[in-house]
């Protein structure tokens, strides 16, 4: 920590943002290096959830045009993507990617 004669601009604040902290402590004005979380290991449940969602992002490609086609009709008129429909459908077991 160290202590600064004021909080520096919004505009230096966003440059700095990822490198340094700055905050109030007891209303004085302080920069410290930005925390950073320890790195954990994964675990198997997450490892094999990368796994799955690796497998389908490598599947998406090569989706027919008429899939996207329903897919995209399906999807209008909501916020959706055709890529969005399609990993619901897939996530939820409503469709087999094998």
């Amino acid at each position: 920590m160290a202590r600064i004669d004021k909080i520096p601009l919004p505009k230096i604040l966003a440059a700095f943002r990822g490198l340094l902290d700055f905050y109030c402590y007891r209303n004085l004005p302080c920069v410290r290096s930005w925390p950073r979380r320890p790195k954990m290991p994964r675990s198997p449940a997450s490892t094999a959830a990368s796994a799955t969602w690796t497998d389908y992002a490598k599947t998406v490609p090569l989706t027919s045009a008429e899939i996207k086609d329903e897919a995209t009709e399906a999807a209008a008129g909501t916020s959706w993507t055709w890529k969005d429909l399609l990993t619901n459908a897939a996530y939820n077991h409503l469709i087999s990617w094998s």
